[in-house]
């Protein structure tokens, strides 16, 4: 049996020790003793096999013993001491990667390089690695068949070596080895034309990942939803936008129980001593950038937040429009006061006359669209024309001169907007008129037509419903939300109303993919059209009315039908097989067949 005791990484900065040699034809699980399955859960992805194949044991449980996920404790409170040690390790292991690839990196740099980090283990093994079964032998993950091998699933076919000197088996240098890939495509991505910009962090995660994911040429695989491989991209963008490991962390720690640095440098004592934090103090009406994540303002004790370092002067123009520095300071530990977390939507409407995204704005000089804010140069929009707000971005501490994202035939850009003393001497905002041509947004009467089936929701956002493909309903209002401009319709059909999820503007359009307009003028005021009724069809004992749009979902009640004594029901509304029914105060659905109206 070989293994691998002492692994040495002399200097990341003067070697690459991500080498992908040829294909080697590895059986299914191969060196894979005592295999057990596992739960795609955190922590215990399946399968697992003997890490002592490749590594020796008492090493891994020397260091790492915090890092090993034990199946005899108690299930949930082991995941969180599990993922709250693990949280750690990652984070350490990607900052201590880009420090030491790219000595001088900003914080905001490390905070987004460290949060796809943690996107990239989530996608590859839920955080999985070491694990302890009931046999009490200390066991590591291994995906794909056998052939992934931990945290970041290294593949013993294509990266052998690896695999066999250990370097798979040992939970940092399984990320260190990884991230070499993954930083390449991350150095790479600014120059491409779905990426564009270095502070474009979404899209430069998600352009790293593809290439990551599908190699150097597919970089921006993740803009083509009809790639072979598309839901590779989307899988890796839902985790990196959700963060559900956060559910499971009640501590973010700085600092893990092993010195990332001391493993690295091939050393085999690197269990740290604990040590108490040093109390910190904070400045009023400073502005900090979090460990965590946030930009935030200190003020009143308290840390007001919002998401993007980019919106640092919405804070200011909202919390203290006196200020006149908008330096950050970053923040090496996580603060003890109180956190409040704010929408950008919400907060930059204090900015004197900021139009809000999604507004119609009507061009009162030819102004230039560029790329990026004060960047390469597109095309001229001329005056008169109408455009949709996709997004805006701020600078000039007390001038607040701004910025809107809109779109021009075919080019996306930034037009210069003003400040705050003369921006309605650039753009005014309008009313729906026939001049917003090839409008990007429904507004208050517009008719609507769903390209996918799509769930409906309530105002607290939970699931009611399912509206299928294809359905034509009227918009009542709409809202944007959160860093990627989400946007959400209160829609009205035959006298039933919800809301709907249509998509995000950033980092790419998937409103388009969701929702077609179909006509963009307000309609006269027409009153509420008469609640239609219904009954089972004559012949028909009962049917079940069911939680979804099949007969595979969960039934909520049987529905009589006249053979029983007939229930009369309201009809919601009426898809192409299902339609949403109300009985006795309970909302379900039945199949078109079996309805009768009346």
């Amino acid at each position: 049996m070989r293994r691998a005791k002492n692994l040495v990484l002399i200097g990341l900065l003067f070697i690459n020790i991500f080498s992908v040699s040829a294909f080697n034809d590895t059986p299914d699980y191969w060196r894979c003793l005592d295999k057990r399955g596992g739960e795609w859960t955190f922590g215990r992805a399946p399968n697992i096999c003997n890490v002592d194949e490749f590594i020796d044991l008492p090493m891994v449980e020397k260091n790492f013993s915090e890092s090993i996920f034990f199946d005899v404790s108690e299930r949930s409170n082991e995941r969180e001491r599990y993922m709250e040690e693990v949280y750690a390790l990652i984070k350490e292991t990607a900052e201590y990667f880009i420090e030491t690839k790219k000595p001088g990196v900003s914080a905001d740099e490390k905070r987004e390089f460290t949060h796809a980090t943690f996107a990239i283990a989530h996608q590859e093994s839920y955080w999985s690695h070491y694990r302890q079964a009931l046999s009490g032998h200390t066991q590591y993950m291994r995906g794909d068949y056998g052939h992934g091998h931990g945290i970041m699933q290294v593949d013993d076919r294509w990266h052998f070596e690896a695999v066999t000197s250990g370097k798979a088996s040992n939970i940092v240098f399984n990320m260190l080895y990884s991230l070499e890939e993954y930083y390449s495509a991350w150095k790479r991505a600014p120059s491409q034309s779905c990426v564009k910009s270095e502070t474009n962090w979404v899209a430069r995660s998600r352009a790293a990942y593809s290439a990551y994911n599908g190699g150097p040429s597919r970089i921006c695989r993740f803009t083509n939803p009809n790639d072979k491989w598309a839901r590779n991209d989307k899988g890796f963008y839902d985790k990196y936008r959700k963060k559900d490991w956060e559910k499971y962390i009640s501590e973010k720690r700085e600092i893990a129980s092993v010195d990332v640095t001391c493993i690295a440098e091939g050393s085999e004592n690197c269990v740290r001593t604990p040590q108490e934090p040093t109390p910190i103090t904070y400045e009023e009406d400073m502005l900090y950038s979090l460990k965590s994540g946030p930009t935030c303002l200190y003020r009143d004790g308290r840390f007001e937040c919002l998401e993007s370092i980019e919106d640092k002067l919405c804070l200011i123009s909202k919390f203290s429009p006196s200020m006149t520095s908008d330096i950050i300071t970053a923040l090496a530990e996580d603060v003890d006061e109180e956190i409040v977390k704010h929408d950008r939507h919400d907060i930059c409407q204090s900015i004197p006359g900021l139009y809000s995204v999604g507004s119609k704005i009507k061009i009162q000089k030819n102004i230039n669209l560029r790329e990026t804010p004060g960047g390469k140069l597109l095309t001229t929009t001329k005056k008169g024309q109408v455009f949709t707000i996709l997004d805006y971005t701020t600078d000039s501490i007390g001038i607040y001169n701004r910025y809107y994202k809109i779109k021009s035939g075919n080019s996306e850009g930034y037009i210069f907007a003003g400040t705050n003393k003369d921006y309605s001497s650039w753009t005014s905002e309008v009313s729906i008129t026939t001049e917003s041509i090839n409008p990007i947004l429904a507004r208050k009467g517009d008719k609507i037509k769903t390209l996918v089936d799509m769930k409906l929701l309530d105002n607290e956002h939970n699931e009611i419903g399912l509206l299928s493909s294809d359905s034509i309903v009227e918009v009542i209002s709409h809202k944007i939300t959160g860093e990627e401009n989400s946007v959400y319709y209160a829609i009205q059909s035959s006298g039933f109303s919800a809301i709907i999820y249509a998509g995000d503007l950033l980092p790419e359009n998937t409103v388009q993919e969701r929702i077609e307009l179909v006509t963009n003028t307000v309609p006269t005021p027409h009153p509420e059209p008469e609640p239609k009724y219904g009954k089972l069809k004559s012949g028909i004992w009962y049917r079940s009315l069911r939680s979804c749009e099949s007969n595979k979902c969960s039934r909520i009640m049987y529905v009589r039908g006249p053979v029983l004594g007939s229930y009369t029901f309201k009809i919601i509304s009426k898809g192409t097989k299902w339609s949403l029914v109300e009985i006795k105060g309970k909302r379900g659905y039945l199949e078109n067949k079996d309805i009768s109206e009346i």
